[in-house]
């Protein structure tokens, strides 16, 4: 099945049980939903899920289907999330909420409380973010690596999954209390004031857009040649390019794919380099949203060749769209789609695009 399949279908099962799951979770009997909802989800290629409490101003009940702050995964659970139906009662997240907590962890010995962390606030707003100084009576009789870990478990729930990718900056940590310092657990308080303020517009990572300047590679592969990049998926990129190509999909399994085109920089028109690139994007986002196939996540340019990057979800179907678009735009001979797997085949566009603009008499003896 492709994801799409896989989807559609979790929905159309959610659909049918969702009455009976808000009385049994409103009955006090959550534990005896965990069968059926790992067996579901496990379907999807994902695993980590939940169920809590609906947002305040609404109330009812909520499922989380995370990716576990995995860039990968979140594509997958954002997609799910999209094709969400409205349910009377339920609210669907597809990233791990905030939450209350008063947890505390022992280290090397050392107990932290994490309610006796604290933080001192610093505005970014070039970046807009926020930088952190962090303290805890203990944090001097730690190594770096151990306060890190302990801070991004602690930022992670008290400012969610995406929150702390979106909100905070850079970190560093305190010999002794610093001033005008707040606990660790009122930053979601001080983020939602700020936010408030300044209207800063924050997305999910699968849509928030990052830009790099790149060393072409000296081995020749697929995409060797980049020179620079905008994507929203940075690590599938740069394990790729470690591999040097020789690089397994991270969401192998799960009828979903990442994929990308490439074609000659050389047929990019002259002072129009970005206005066809960026036609030739705005096409394909929107004849594969339309069919609920796929997205684009990114492009670069290299040396010799252009790059467009895609997640697509309904497999050959969402393979089709691309053809079509790039049959219309009558892109060269040259251009492939390759898959970030190391197991699936180069598609070679060649015989599909070309040998269709042949008078058709033409295109009888070519085949024969």
């Amino acid at each position: 099945m492709t994801y799409k399949e896989r989807v559609d279908e979790f929905w159309n099962w959610f659909g049918g049980v969702a009455e009976r799951f808000f009385n049994t979770i409103e009955n006090g009997n959550c534990g005896d939903l965990q069968e059926e909802t790992t067996n579901a989800v496990n379907k999807l290629g994902l695993g980590a899920w939940v169920y809590g409490p609906g947002p305040k101003e609404k109330g009812g009940h909520s499922l989380t289907i995370s990716g576990e702050g995995v860039i990968h995964k979140q594509f997958l659970t954002e997609y799910w999330l999209s094709k969400a139906p409205t349910l009377e009662g339920w609210t669907f997240y597809a990233a791990r909420q905030p939450e209350n907590f008063g947890a505390c962890i022992e280290i090397n010995g050392l107990k932290i409380d994490f309610k006796a962390i604290w933080v001192k606030t610093k505005i970014d707003e070039e970046n807009e973010n926020i930088d952190l100084e962090v303290w805890h009576h203990e944090f001097p009789n730690l190594e770096d690596s151990a306060k890190f870990r302990i801070t991004f478990l602690v930022l992670d729930e008290v400012l969610g999954e995406y929150g702390t990718g979106n909100w905070i900056g850079e970190i560093n940590f305190a010999s002794t209390a610093p001033q005008d310092i707040i606990p660790i657990t009122e930053l979601s308080e001080f983020v939602d004031q700020l936010q408030a303020s300044t209207q800063w517009e924050k997305c999910p990572p699968t849509e928030t857009y990052q830009s790099y300047r790149v060393t072409p590679c000296e081995e020749d592969f697929p995409r060797s040649d980049l020179m620079t990049l905008s994507t929203s998926n940075s690590k599938l990129v740069w394990e790729y390019l470690n591999a040097e190509g020789d690089y397994e999909s991270p969401i192998k399994g799960t009828g979903a794919d990442f994929i990308f085109i490439s074609f000659p920089m050389s047929i990019l028109p002259k002072g129009a380099e970005v206005d066809f690139r960026a036609d030739l994007e705005d096409s394909l986002e929107t004849q594969l949203k339309a069919s609920g196939a796929g997205q684009l996540f990114g492009g670069s340019l290299g040396e010799v060749n252009a790059y467009i990057d895609l997640a697509i979800y309904d497999g050959e179907r969402s393979i089709e769209i691309i053809k079509s678009v790039l049959k219309e735009r009558s892109l060269p001979s040259e251009t492939t789609i390759h898959f970030f797997d190391k197991d699936r085949e180069i598609i070679d566009l060649r015989e599909q695009i070309h040998d269709e603009k042949k008078p058709s008499f033409l295109r009888k003896l070519f085949k024969r």
